[in-house]
Protein backbone atom coordinates (compact mmCIF):
# COMPACT_ATOMS: atom_id res chain seq x y z
CA UNK A 1 0.00 0.00 0.00
CA UNK A 2 1.29 3.42 -0.92
CA UNK A 3 0.86 6.47 1.26
CA UNK A 4 0.45 9.77 -0.52
CA UNK A 5 1.22 12.99 1.24
CA UNK A 6 -0.06 16.26 0.00
CA UNK A 7 2.18 19.23 0.58
CA UNK A 8 1.00 22.76 0.22
CA UNK A 9 3.37 24.71 -1.95
CA UNK A 10 3.46 28.42 -1.31
CA UNK A 11 4.93 30.59 -4.02
CA UNK A 12 6.36 33.78 -2.57
CA UNK A 13 5.79 36.57 -5.03
CA UNK A 14 7.74 39.77 -4.56
CA UNK A 15 5.62 42.39 -2.87
CA UNK A 16 4.77 45.48 -4.85
CA UNK A 17 5.84 48.80 -3.34
CA UNK A 18 3.09 50.46 -1.32
CA UNK A 19 2.38 53.97 -2.60
CA UNK A 20 -0.89 54.86 -0.82
CA UNK A 21 -2.37 54.55 2.68
CA UNK A 22 -5.32 52.51 1.40
CA UNK A 23 -2.91 49.98 -0.10
CA UNK A 24 -1.02 49.82 3.19
CA UNK A 25 -4.21 49.07 5.14
CA UNK A 26 -5.27 46.34 2.70
CA UNK A 27 -1.85 44.70 2.72
CA UNK A 28 -1.59 44.83 6.53
CA UNK A 29 -5.06 43.32 6.92
CA UNK A 30 -3.90 40.33 4.88
CA UNK A 31 -0.36 39.90 6.21
CA UNK A 32 -0.99 40.63 9.90
CA UNK A 33 -2.99 37.43 10.04
CA UNK A 34 0.05 35.57 8.70
CA UNK A 35 2.49 37.27 11.09
CA UNK A 36 4.53 38.55 8.14
CA UNK A 37 3.79 42.23 8.60
CA UNK A 38 7.51 43.04 8.57
CA UNK A 39 7.55 42.15 4.87
CA UNK A 40 4.77 44.70 4.34
CA UNK A 41 6.33 47.64 6.18
CA UNK A 42 9.56 47.16 4.27
CA UNK A 43 7.62 47.77 1.04
CA UNK A 44 6.27 51.20 2.04
CA UNK A 45 7.13 53.84 -0.55
CA UNK A 46 4.59 56.59 0.16
CA UNK A 47 5.28 60.00 -1.38
CA UNK A 48 4.39 63.43 0.01
CA UNK A 49 1.69 63.79 -2.66
CA UNK A 50 -0.14 60.74 -1.29
CA UNK A 51 -0.50 62.22 2.23
CA UNK A 52 -0.14 65.97 1.85
CA UNK A 53 -3.92 66.52 1.79
CA UNK A 54 -4.14 64.81 5.22
CA UNK A 55 -1.48 66.95 6.89
CA UNK A 56 -2.23 69.40 9.67
CA UNK A 57 0.52 71.74 10.83
CA UNK A 58 0.54 73.06 14.40
CA UNK A 59 3.21 75.64 15.30
CA UNK A 60 3.22 74.56 18.97
CA UNK A 61 3.40 70.76 18.77
CA UNK A 62 3.60 67.94 16.24
CA UNK A 63 0.24 66.84 14.81
CA UNK A 64 -0.70 63.18 15.14
CA UNK A 65 -3.51 62.05 12.86
CA UNK A 66 -4.95 58.55 13.23
CA UNK A 67 -5.51 57.11 9.78
CA UNK A 68 -6.60 53.62 10.81
CA UNK A 69 -6.80 51.42 13.92
CA UNK A 70 -7.98 47.90 14.56
CA UNK A 71 -7.14 45.09 16.96
CA UNK A 72 -3.88 44.26 15.14
CA UNK A 73 -2.31 47.61 14.27
CA UNK A 74 -2.70 51.36 14.00
CA UNK A 75 -1.45 53.80 11.38
CA UNK A 76 -0.76 57.41 12.37
CA UNK A 77 0.44 60.29 10.27
CA UNK A 78 2.65 62.75 12.16
CA UNK A 79 3.39 66.25 10.88
CA UNK A 80 6.40 67.98 12.42
CA UNK A 81 7.47 71.59 12.28
CA UNK A 82 11.17 72.38 12.80
CA UNK A 83 12.42 71.70 16.38
CA UNK A 84 9.37 69.70 17.45
CA UNK A 85 9.85 66.39 19.22
CA UNK A 86 8.01 63.48 20.78
CA UNK A 87 8.18 63.30 24.56
CA UNK A 88 10.73 60.86 25.94
CA UNK A 89 9.05 57.48 25.78
CA UNK A 90 9.46 53.74 26.20
CA UNK A 91 7.69 51.53 23.66
CA UNK A 92 6.39 48.15 24.75
CA UNK A 93 4.80 47.43 21.39
CA UNK A 94 6.64 47.43 18.11
CA UNK A 95 6.38 50.68 16.16
CA UNK A 96 7.71 51.22 12.66
CA UNK A 97 8.43 54.80 11.63
CA UNK A 98 8.58 55.61 7.92
CA UNK A 99 9.82 59.08 7.01
CA UNK A 100 7.72 60.33 4.11
CA UNK A 101 9.62 63.62 3.96
CA UNK A 102 12.25 65.28 6.13
CA UNK A 103 14.67 63.91 8.68
CA UNK A 104 14.33 62.89 12.34
CA UNK A 105 17.02 62.52 14.97
CA UNK A 106 16.84 59.67 17.48
CA UNK A 107 18.11 60.20 21.02
CA UNK A 108 18.38 57.69 23.88
CA UNK A 109 17.94 58.70 27.52
CA UNK A 110 18.61 57.24 30.93
CA UNK A 111 16.54 57.94 34.02
CA UNK A 112 18.26 59.42 37.05
CA UNK A 113 17.06 61.04 40.28
CA UNK A 114 17.06 64.45 38.63
CA UNK A 115 15.05 63.19 35.65
CA UNK A 116 15.87 62.03 32.15
CA UNK A 117 19.43 62.58 30.96
CA UNK A 118 20.57 62.31 27.36
CA UNK A 119 22.62 59.14 27.03
CA UNK A 120 23.46 59.18 23.33
CA UNK A 121 22.41 60.54 19.99
CA UNK A 122 21.69 57.35 18.07
CA UNK A 123 21.57 58.96 14.66
CA UNK A 124 19.02 60.15 12.19
CA UNK A 125 16.58 58.75 9.68
CA UNK A 126 15.83 60.53 6.43
CA UNK A 127 13.20 60.55 3.70
CA UNK A 128 12.01 57.20 2.36
CA UNK A 129 13.67 55.29 5.23
CA UNK A 130 12.05 53.13 7.89
CA UNK A 131 13.08 52.13 11.40
CA UNK A 132 11.60 49.81 14.01
CA UNK A 133 11.41 51.30 17.51
CA UNK A 134 10.64 48.89 20.33
CA UNK A 135 11.67 48.07 23.89
CA UNK A 136 15.27 47.44 22.78
CA UNK A 137 15.68 51.22 22.38
CA UNK A 138 14.88 51.83 26.04
CA UNK A 139 13.93 55.45 26.71
CA UNK A 140 14.12 57.50 23.54
CA UNK A 141 12.67 60.45 21.71
CA UNK A 142 12.35 61.53 18.10
CA UNK A 143 13.29 65.10 17.23
CA UNK A 144 12.80 67.06 14.02
CA UNK A 145 15.73 69.47 13.97
CA UNK A 146 15.36 70.43 10.31
CA UNK A 147 12.60 71.62 8.00
CA UNK A 148 9.04 70.32 8.17
CA UNK A 149 8.78 66.54 8.27
CA UNK A 150 6.04 63.98 7.66
CA UNK A 151 6.17 60.47 9.12
CA UNK A 152 3.97 57.38 9.16
CA UNK A 153 3.88 55.41 12.42
CA UNK A 154 2.66 51.83 12.25
CA UNK A 155 2.22 50.23 15.68
CA UNK A 156 1.56 46.51 16.02
CA UNK A 157 -0.44 45.20 18.97
CA UNK A 158 -0.02 41.73 20.42
CA UNK A 159 3.09 40.95 18.36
Amino acid sequence: MLDFWCYKIIIMLPLVKIKYIEGLKKRLDIYCKQASYKDVVREIDVDVEAVNHLCFWNPDSYSKINLHSNSDYSINLVCWEKNQSFPITYKKEEEWVYVVDGQLNIERYIEKKEGYVLNEKVGSIGSKKIICLDSSYGLYRLLNANKRAITLHISFKNK
